[in-house]
């Protein structure tokens, strides 16, 4: 029981590295969100499940945007 549990730890700690690893953010999806958020410069993306997102601050919030490959914006989420 012991390993398993040591198993789902390191598991679920290579999955958070992985997606804080350098993206390559296609063109379609910088475009689209520069026209989305204009000014916002300040930005971490992620790769997560194909998907694109960009993590940035705006009025004191945390927000993620996600957009797929093609740039299509998808949604969005604030804390």
């Amino acid at each position: 029981m012991k390993k398993i549990f040591i198993a789902i730890i390191l598991s679920a700690a290579m999955s958070c590295e992985r997606a804080t690893e350098s993206v390559n953010v296609p063109d379609p999806v910088q475009a689209s969100f520069k026209e989305k958020y204009p000014g916002v410069s300040a930005v971490k993306w992620q790769v997560q499940h194909d998907k694109y997102v960009a993590i940035f601050n705006q009025e004191n919030k945390e927000v993620e945007a996600e957009f797929n490959a093609d740039g299509s914006f998808l949604k969005e989420d604030a804390d």
